[in-house]
């Protein structure tokens, strides 16, 4: 029951949260691939611990800006996910939205 619940909060979120930041021109896309070690910012790939610096640094990203944080593949998405998350909070950012992969309907993620 939980997780049917999780997977419908994650698809109000997609659906709320996903056009906020895909269609906002100010906004910052980070994609954590699967290893969870290296992330693609605005399509430039780099390490996922560097993120921080790199939208403080590099992209001059303001504190309020939003920031959307999606997820390759199913293993551990909402780990890696929020990881991410926490890691861009910790640089200074208020606006983060966290979009992990959605499993088909009994499916909890595990390769089997």
């Amino acid at each position: 029951m939980g997780s049917i619940r999780m997977r419908w909060s994650a698809l109000l979120v997609m659906g709320i949260g996903l056009p906020a930041f895909a269609g906002d021109s100010d906004s910052v896309d980070v994609r954590v691939l699967i290893d969870g070690q290296q992330c693609v910012v605005n399509h430039q790939s780099i390490r996922c611990d560097d993120v921080g610096g790199y939208l403080r640094g590099t992209l001059h990203t303001k504190p309020d800006q939003l920031i959307g944080v999606s997820v390759d593949g199913t293993a551990h998405s909402q780990e890696r996910g929020h990881r991410i998350a926490r890691l861009i909070r910790r640089a200074g950012y208020i606006h983060i939205i966290t979009v992990g992969f959605i499993t088909e309907p009994g499916d909890d993620g595990r390769r089997r």
